[in-house]
């Protein structure tokens, strides 16, 4: 496939592509854990930044994804916003999926916080890599990408020597969340079954593009 770009954007979002959640604790104990073939986590930018109209915004070329991944940086980096015991250096996600792009917004094997699932060895949080697709609730996503994702994950799996995609899943499947939102039914659950594949028209999954999404009752964005 590789029908899409690649774009490295770890130099250029807030915190550091390296740092890894309790890493100096694990490097003393002499343990480090390691993404396992076939473990990805879709995620969208969650109920935190409903409403944003930042990411109608992006969907109407109003706003950057560097915008978007600098705000959603800074919510992950705020005090207390995850577990107590450490506090995140940078975005929670690996990479962020965006129309025909794929972003590399970590450093591949960060450990990061985004399934809520712990940090034990085996924890989704640890061994998954994180894919995000920068929309919220009420703000569906385009074919184009869809089909990115398809051919990223895919792509993914295949470099990983992967023999299922019994272990994509959607963030609510690991731990107790609404996200990804849309994504469950216009990806994850048809990728997994292999009714979704590289080269596929998505159009059955996600009705194309969006009309605007009224942001409250009375108005909407960019009408």
């Amino acid at each position: 496939a590789m029908a899409y770009k690649t774009v490295d954007l770890r130099d250029e979002l807030p915190g550091q592509p390296w740092s890894n959640i309790n890493a100096l604790e694990l490097d003393r104990k002499g343990f480090v854990p390691e993404k396992k073939p076939g473990r990805f986590v879709v995620h969208y930018s969650g109920p935190d930044f409903e409403g944003v109209d930042l990411y109608d915004r992006l969907r109407h070329g109003q706003a950057t994804i560097r915008q978007v991944l600098t705000s959603e940086a800074n919510g992950h980096m705020a005090p207390g916003r995850f577990d107590p015991t450490f506090r995140p250096n940078g975005l929670q996600y690996h990479y962020t999926i965006w129309e025909d792009t794929v972003y590399l917004c970590r450093n591949e094997g960060a450990l990061l916080w985004h399934c809520g699932d712990g940090i034990g060895a085996d924890s989704y949080n640890y061994t998954a890599i994180a894919v995000h697709v920068p929309t919220t609730k009420g703000f569906p996503v385009s074919k184009r990408t869809v089909r990115t994702l398809t051919e990223f994950v895919a792509d993914k799996l295949g470099q990983q020597e992967a023999t299922s995609r019994a272990k994509v899943k959607g963030h609510q499947e690991v731990g107790a969340s609404e996200c990804p939102g849309p994504l469950m039914g216009q990806f994850v659950v048809p990728f997994r079954a292999g009714k979704l594949d590289p080269g596929d028209d998505p159009g059955g999954q996600t009705g194309g593009d969006p009309l605007d999404i009224p942001v409250d009752d009375n108005m909407s964005r960019w009408e």
